[in-house]
């Protein structure tokens, strides 16, 4: 397996082809992780992701993913929704490119919305993707859903 890591960069330019839709990849009491979309590029795929948490749940991800500058602060940490993506035989960590985060509220009605998005730079042979989602930290275990891609959009029927 290595250390190889998916790359949090942007997908390429043109917009890319749709190739699946929304599908929920984990879910548990207060949280939970949505596929929102996965796009076809000639160099690979692009993955959108949505986090949704609420109450004590949407508190603890605050706190994880604030910034770390008070030195003084000894619970400095910070974490964020783990992915791991399996393409053939490439297993690694993908990284999140540019996640656009909101926290409102606080106590029961506390919401916390990340929406990241994560580049694999290459398409499946198998014309499907094992993706891990998880983040021990605020309660959410590590789940492992197949993605069926079909085939690349950019390459001739064979």
């Amino acid at each position: 397996m290595g250390n190889h890591r998916w790359p949090g960069i942007a997908e390429l330019q043109g917009g890319g082809t749709p190739i699946h839709g929304r599908r929920t990849l984990a879910a548990q009491e207060n949280v939970s992780v949505e596929l929102v979309a996965v796009f076809a590029y000639p160099g690979g795929l692009s993955l959108r992701l949505m986090v949704t948490a609420t109450g004590a749940v949407a508190a603890a991800a605050r706190h994880e993913t604030r910034p770390l500058t008070d030195p003084a602060d000894t619970s400095a940490r910070w974490s964020y929704l783990l992915v791991r993506v399996r393409v053939d035989d490439q297993d690694a960590v993908a990284d999140p490119f540019h996640p656009l985060t909101r926290a409102l509220g606080t106590g029961p009605e506390a919401l916390y919305r990340s929406e990241p998005r994560y580049w694999i730079p290459l398409f499946p042979a198998s014309r499907a993707i094992a993706v891990t989602t998880g983040w021990p930290e605020i309660g959410l275990d590590p789940t492992t859903t197949l993605v069926e891609v079909g085939q690349c959009p950019f390459t001739e029927a064979g």
